[in-house]
């Protein structure tokens, strides 16, 4: 499937879901069906048409370049202004910042995301960029719990990261839920490519009031059909 159609079918996916989650539960069951089904079409078409890491490589490019992620209201949590002021008052400037975490302990450049209101307060959450990554580098997700103060909001704990996913030093995509119980969700998805063999995991980080945690890691699509030679 065209890189382009992949992106669509994303799209629709995220839209149908958003309306979904606005209906009475009543009405809910039939158009969930439908939105699982575009689920599962997305993952087979990011899954299985990475091929080789220049190809995991486009893929992520795509996502990087698509647009904030959004609550299941529909509308991004503290766009602009304020979610320029916690990333600044989190990380010392406003538009990005530069630090070595990791497993590998990479230097990674995190910009502003997204501000969620939970229960306990606000988190920041902020994706990480590996600088010049190797193939086997991971995406970086920073949740950085913020608290009222005089001056607007302070960061009262950093998890950085609280989350490494995907290759290339990339997350795919991230968006952020509130059906799986009292705490916000987070659904990270990353993807894999290694001689020939291609993946996408998607993990579940719970925000909660002591500290992300995450809930479970699941494959969703693989691919190993450039790793066989002569049908073998």
């Amino acid at each position: 499937m065209p890189h382009q159609e992949c992106t669509r079918l994303a799209h629709l996916h995220r839209w149908l879901r958003v309306r979904i989650e606005r209906l009475p539960r009543w009405h809910q069951p039939a158009l969930i069906a439908c939105a699982a089904g575009i689920g599962l079409a997305v993952s087979a078409s990011i899954g299985f048409v990475v091929g080789d890491e220049r190809g995991a490589a486009r893929q992520l490019r795509i996502a990087w370049d698509e647009p904030s992620p959004v609550t299941p209201s529909g509308q991004a949590v503290g766009r602009d202004g304020e979610v320029a002021r916690a990333f600044a008052a989190a990380f010392g400037t406003s538009d990005q910042a530069i630090e070595s975490v990791g497993a590998l302990h990479e230097p990674t450049r995190f910009r502003p995301g997204l501000l969620v209101p939970a229960p306990f307060g606000p988190v920041l959450l902020s994706e990480g960029q590996v600088l010049a990554p190797l193939s086997d580098s991971t995406g970086k997700l920073a949740a950085i719990y913020m608290m009222p103060s005089s001056g607007g909001l302070m960061p009262q704990a950093r998890f950085i990261p609280a989350l490494e996913s995907g290759s290339m030093g990339r997350l795919s995509q991230w968006t952020v839920r509130s059906d799986f119980g009292r705490y916000p969700v987070v659904e990270v998805e990353g993807l894999e490519s290694w001689q020939g063999v291609s993946c996408a995991r998607t993990t579940l980080l719970e925000l909660r009031p002591d500290g992300p945690a995450e809930l479970v890691t699941i494959p969703t699509a693989f691919d190993n059909s450039d790793a066989r030679r002569d049908g073998n």
